[in-house]
């Protein structure tokens, strides 16, 4: 299938899904917050948790580049990331977008790792004073020192 017939096939699918996007004045408010994940997350979302996946991002700011009605896109963004496979479905279609109408992005609260990889595509990022946003590849080093504990007399564990 081409990939056009994909993204209408994958819109009609989600008609009357809640997703988490609005148009106000012209404005499509696309939230993007909590776990961010490749695909699932309204499974999550029905279990109370907060989560957007990629296909849904990528899905809503396509919507929002095509509708006639929405003359700019607000990102909402208040994650700390997630998984990084798929990420390239939602930063391509903000990429693709902001060729076609204004783009922004704002942070209220957390905009780290992959939040912020999507959300530093829009040209224009801002944040709330006292929002956090950064950190993208971040590397954790776990150093096995059960040995040296052992010998020392020490005990291990949470």
């Amino acid at each position: 299938q081409a990939p056009e017939d994909e993204r209408q096939r994958a819109l009609a699918d989600i008609e009357g899904a809640s997703l988490p996007m609005e148009v106000v004045d012209g404005v499509a408010h696309i939230h993007i917050q909590g776990l961010l994940l490749p695909n699932g997350a309204a499974w999550f979302r029905r279990w109370g948790a907060r989560a957007t996946d990629y296909l849904e991002i990528a899905l809503m700011v396509h919507h929002a580049a095509d509708d006639a009605n929405v003359r700019s896109i607000l990102l909402r963004v208040d994650s700390g990331g997630g998984f990084v496979r798929g990420i390239s479905l939602a930063v391509d279609a903000v990429q693709a977008a902001r060729e076609v109408k204004p783009v922004h992005t704002h942070t209220v609260g957390l905009m780290a790792s992959c939040a912020y990889q999507i959300g530093c595509q829009a040209p224009r990022v801002s944040a709330d004073r006292n929002a956090l946003a950064g950190s993208i590849g971040e590397l954790l080093v776990l150093v096995d020192e059960s040995k040296r504990m052992a010998e020392e007399g020490l005990e291990g564990g949470a």
